[in-house]
C-alpha cells in the first residue's frame, strides 16, 4: 500500500471524536444536555456491537487454528505412514531380486542347495516385513 492510500478505520474516527468530546472537558451542564448524552449512548452502543464483531471474529480464528492443528496431526500420522511403506518398499525391492537369484538358480539346478537357502531366506524375510510393518500399521490406525 502506498503512503497516499488512505485505509478507513471507524475505531479510529471514534477514538478522535471521543478524545475530542473529553478534551474540552465534560461539564454538567454538557451532561444534562439531552443531545450529549444521547452521542455517549450512541457511541457506547456502537462500541458494544464492534465488539461483539470482534469476539465473534476471535472465535471464529481459534476455531480454525484448532481445525488446522488437526489437520496438521492427521498430516504428520499419514506422513509417518507413507515414510514405512517406502522403507517396507525399499527393503521388499531388494529381497524380491534376490529371490528372483534364488529361481533362476533353481530353474538351471533343481538341487542346488545355496538357491534354495537364499529362497527361504528372501520369502522368510518378506513375510517378517510384511507383518512387522502390517503390525505398525493397525497400531497406528488404532492410536489415530
Amino acid at each position: 500500500m502506498s503512503s497516499e492510500e488512505a485505509v478507513y478505520d471507524p475505531t479510529q474516527t471514534q477514538l478522535d471524536q471521543f478524545s475530542d468530546l473529553v478534551s474540552e472537558g465534560l461539564g454538567l451542564e454538557d451532561l444534562c444536555n439531552p443531545t450529549s448524552v444521547m452521542l455517549l449512548l450512541k457511541q457506547r452502543h456502537v462500541n458494544l456491537i464492534e465488539l461483539q464483531a470482534l469476539k465473534q471474529e476471535v472465535a471464529e480464528l481459534r476455531s480454525a487454528t484448532d481445525q488446522l492443528r488437526t489437520e496438521r496431526e492427521d498430516l504428520r500420522v499419514r506422513l509417518g505412514r507413507s515414510e514405512d511403506r517406502g522403507f517396507a518398499s525399499s527393503i521388499e525391492i531388494p529381497i524380491s531380486v534376490l529371490s528372483g537369484f534364488a529361481i533362476n538358480m533353481l530353474t538351471t539346478d533343481f538341487k542346488n542347495w545355496v538357491g534354495w537357502a537364499l529362497l527361504i531366506m528372501t520369502v522368510g524375510v518378506l513375510i517378517s516385513t510384511r507383518r512387522y510393518f502390517g503390525k505398525k500399521e493397525e497400531n497406528n490406525e488404532q492410536q489415530g
